[in-house]
């Protein structure tokens, strides 16, 4: 189950942290030939023809602990690389944790979703509390995410082409019991779930937070199995969970009942 409202936290940007000045690289699924043109154009005295055959200088690129980020950073990382840079590879195990090492340089790229990321950082600049920035509309959600980045000393680059948003499955078992095809169902239905997710699916918008106040949804305790895990999946199958966060990428979560 999926719905634009609560799952716009879509496309991917990157982000930069700054050294001596802001730089940026462009992470996403699709327009690698950018992200190689942008890496040349913002690195430090280019002269190589992206070919691998002169050093541009070293980055660190690191994914946020999932599948699909750990994929994405193996994209990016193996562009960078044909541009002439050498790049470290390193694993987070979720955004929050990742921010004081993009911030003081020790991370210099990650993959991340636009709307996601903009309600993070207004909520690091003004306060847990701020109403959220973001948007269905990547421009406005971009818009919005622009200056906060650069506030802490980050750039973002034009997001990719490609789109993936929080989904949400249930098993077929518990569908069928309580008939369900949508969120906006299972919240009508007054059921109490367990929802198998990361942690920090506590206080971002668009996961408990949205499918409680979107859907009315009542969320008793939060699973820590992480996004879109097998852990995840195999919880939902197995009723340790009857909600789970995944992605609308995941060619196998039918697989799992």
């Amino acid at each position: 189950m999926t719905d634009e409202a609560a799952a716009s936290g879509s496309r991917r940007a990157g982000l930069r942290a700054a050294r001596r000045r802001p730089r940026a690289v462009l992470v996403g699924i699709a327009a690698l030939a950018a992200l190689a043109l942008s890496a040349a154009a913002c690195g430090s005295d280019t002269s190589g023809s992206g070919s691998g055959s002169t050093s541009e200088g070293s980055l660190t690129v690191a994914d946020a602990g999932f599948t699909e980020s750990k994929v994405l950073a193996e994209m990016y990382a193996a562009v960078l690389e044909k541009a002439g840079y050498k790049v470290e590879r390193t694993s987070v195990q979720q955004t929050e944790l990742a921010q004081s090492s993009l911030e003081n340089g020790t991370v210099d790229a990650i993959p991340q979703y636009v709307a996601t990321y903009a309600d993070l950082l207004n909520a690091k600049v003004h306060g847990s509390t701020a109403p959220s920035v973001s948007s269905p509309d990547l421009r406005k959600s971009l818009a919005a995410l622009r200056p906060l980045a650069a506030g802490v000393g980050l750039s973002v680059l034009d997001p990719a082409a490609a789109v993936d948003q929080n989904a949400f499955a249930v098993s077929r078992s518990f569908a069928a019991q309580h008939h369900l095809s949508t969120l906006s169902d299972l919240g009508a239905s007054g059921q109490t779930v367990k929802l198998a997710a990361g942690p920090e699916c506590a206080s971002r918008p668009f996961c408990q937070p949205g499918l409680e106040k979107t859907y009315n949804i009542k969320v008793s305790e939060i699973v820590r199995t992480g996004v879109d895990t097998p852990q995840t999946k195999a919880a939902v199958k197995n009723n340790t969970a009857q909600l789970g966060l995944v992605l609308t990428t995941d060619a196998t979560v039918a697989d799992y009942g």
